[in-house]
Order: C-alpha cells, then structure tokens, then sequence
C-alpha cells in the first residue's frame, strides 16, 4: 500500500535529522565549512544507489538525453535542498528545523496542480491551511512585544522546502514518462555531479572535506554514512510512492516527520 510505502520516508528522514545535527556540532564545526562539506559528502554518497538502479533497469541509457538532464537537473535541486537544510540546522535544533518540511506539500500541491493536475478535497485543502498556521506560530521566538522573526532558519528551510517540492513533483512526471529506476539513476547521477563540482572549484569546500575525512576517518564517517543511507532509502521509498498515489498525499505523509 502506497502510504505503507510512504511510512518509510518520515522514518527514516528523522534519523537522519539527528545524526546530521550531531555531525555538523561535533565532527566538523571546526572545519569551517560545515554545510558546505557535508553537502558535497551527501551528493557523492549518494551515486552509491547509481549502480543498484543499472543492476535494475539496464535500459538506462536508452532514456532520451533532455529527459536525462532534467532528471540531473532534480537532482541538483535535491542537494540544493539539503544546502539550505544544513544552512538552518547549523543555526536551531533539530526538532526546530525539521517542521518547516511540513510546507512541502504545500508547495507540492501548487506545483503539482499545474504540472499534474492533481487536485485536493476542501477538507484537505484545510489541512493544508493548518500547516500554514503552525508554520506561522514557529517562525517567531520570544513572547508579545518580544516577538522575533527567526529568518535565519525560516527562509532556508522555505527554500529548501520549494525545492525539496520541485524534486517530488518533476520526479514523478519523468518516472511516468520513462521508468522509476531510470530516474533514479539519472537524478542521483545528476547528484553526484553537483557534489563533484562543488569539490572542484571551490578550494575552501575540497579542504575542508580532505579535513574532515582525515580527522573523523571512522566516527564522522561512520555517522555520516548512515546519515546518508537513512535519507537516501527514504528519498527513494516516497519517490516510489509518488507513483501510486497523487504527490501531495504522499508528501502530507512527510507531516510525520517532526
């Protein structure tokens, strides 16, 4: 059953959450360049799934080559949204950070409407208002005249939210369009470019991965490894879940989360 599948999402994802937030106060705070190291780490990790998804499908490279970019192009913004994720999470806890995803299927739903025509009941439309508000009520600390808007974690988590929604969505039209593990391949391969790049030109970001590699060789990799496994299997278990069920649904089950 597809929210059976979906289940395994939130799961996993809220493991996830905490060894991240472990990582980035205790492995590589000193490295000075945190989000940016664990960002490329993640985009590498995650071309692990790139040779189980040939094992598969191996008609993988039969897939024409603008649906190929467009599916590595998702998978840029897939790291794009984990950037902005670890951006928030360096700055809040965890259990702060991580209800801001609750906007996904917002965003999800926008998108969705337009791109799918997938279309929600009132009596979930008002569900989707609800999240709105309890999205409001944590953007602010402090209390009455006291009042603070917590930018710092609330626009990257939004951001990262709209992207996070776009990968959803844009996953499901390509995966309809050709297969679901052709899409993998070419999303986490899209992924993994990004990561390399990102080792490439920037300088700061490549030292500080070498760095981080060569002080926490077990524990920190270790921690990020699994890290990386939870979001990844997680990543890959609502994606297929998409194809069973209409996207936002199976992102609401994301609501869990937190």
């Amino acid at each position: 059953h597809w929210f059976l599948i979906a289940l395994i999402g939130p799961t996993l994802y809220a493991l996830s959450n905490h060894l991240d937030k472990l990582i980035l106060s205790r492995y590589i705070q000193e490295d000075n360049s945190d989000r940016w190291v664990l960002t490329a780490f993640s985009s590498l990790f995650g071309t692990l799934i790139v040779p189980i998804a040939f094992f598969f499908d191996h008609s993988v490279f039969s897939v024409p080559l603008a649906v190929a970019l467009w599916l590595m192009g998702i998978g840029m913004f897939l790291m794009g949204a984990l950037f902005l994720y670890y951006t928030a999470l360096q700055r809040d806890e965890a259990s702060y950070v991580v209800p801001f995803y609750q906007t996904i299927p917002v965003f999800t739903y926008i998108i969705g409407l337009f791109v799918l025509g997938e279309t929600l009941t009132p009596l979930q439309l008002l569900g989707g208002t609800i999240i709105l508000a309890g999205t409001l009520v944590l953007s602010f600390e402090g209390v009455f005249s006291d009042l603070r808007f917590k930018r710092g974690v609330v626009l990257p988590m939004l951001g990262a939210s709209v992207l996070m929604a776009l990968n959803d969505v844009f996953f499901k039209v390509f995966a309809l369009e050709t297969s679901f593990w052709a899409s993998v391949f070419w999303t986490y391969a899209g992924a993994g470019l990004a990561g390399l790049a990102l080792l490439t030109l920037s300088t700061r970001t490549r030292v500080g991965f070498l760095n981080y590699l060569r002080r926490n060789s077990i524990p920190g990799v270790t921690a990020a490894s699994t890290s990386e496994t939870f979001f990844v299997t997680a990543e890959v278990a609502m994606h297929y879940a998409t194809l069973l069920a209409p996207v936002v649904l199976v992102s609401l089950v994301n609501a869990l989360q937190p």
